[in-house]
């Protein structure tokens, strides 16, 4: 009986100890960086998501992400997305997104070395930045939902302790010139050909 308590006590430590090895929460954080905060219709700018503060030249380090980013389709188009080199240091790493509506999903894995990602990567780094053209006026929220996030040896998953979601609000200037504007600067063409004509006509 005795020897079965030592077990079951020895199982309860490997338990604990095995879930503090598969999920950690660390200070680094996910940010949401629009290059424009107030683009007009038919700008086009750029997100980043962003990872700060992760080790600088030691573990903590990115192996692995999944992760949905979500924005109004109807004030935003979606163009392209870009991926970040923080996970791929030159051996390359496996990389996948999808649109569907207004929520992109992310996915990259590394193919590099637990030892070259604690090393090599930086302390912030951009996952992935999206190009977006401003559709029609009004404020779109820009979020990310964390799927998993794991360290470089795979085996852990780290949490952020913060994610700074972001917004845009699209102005409704800029866009199509209004009507009466262009047909004022369709008849000043007009009054000008009509001078040229008579100018040389007079010559």
């Amino acid at each position: 009986m005795l020897q079965v308590r030592k077990l079951m006590s020895l199982m309860a430590v490997l338990i604990i100890g095995i879930s503090g090895i598969t999920q950690k929460a660390t200070a680094f954080e996910i940010s949401v960086q629009p290059s424009a905060l107030n683009p007009d219709i038919n700008d086009v700018f750029q997100i980043e998501i962003m990872a700060l503060n992760l080790g600088n030249g030691a573990a903590p380090s990115i192996g692995a992400f999944d992760i949905d980013f979500d924005f109004d389709s109807a004030i935003l188009q979606f163009n392209s997305l870009t991926f970040g080199n923080g996970l791929d240091l030159g051996f390359g790493s496996l990389q996948n997104d999808s649109l569907a509506g207004g929520t992109v999903s992310v996915d990259e894995t590394s193919f590099e070395s637990e030892a070259d990602l604690n090393s090599f990567q930086p302390e912030d780094f951009m996952l992935f930045s999206i190009e977006f053209t401003a559709l029609s006026a009004g404020i779109s929220d820009l979020t990310v939902a964390v799927q998993s996030i794991s360290d470089a040896s795979g085996l852990t998953l780290l949490t952020p302790t913060a994610i700074q979601n972001g917004r845009v609000n699209v102005n409704s200037g800029g866009g199509q010139i209004p009507e009466p504007t262009m047909l004022y600067l369709w008849g000043l063409g007009l009054l000008m050909l009509a001078s040229t004509r008579s100018y040389f006509q007079r010559m």
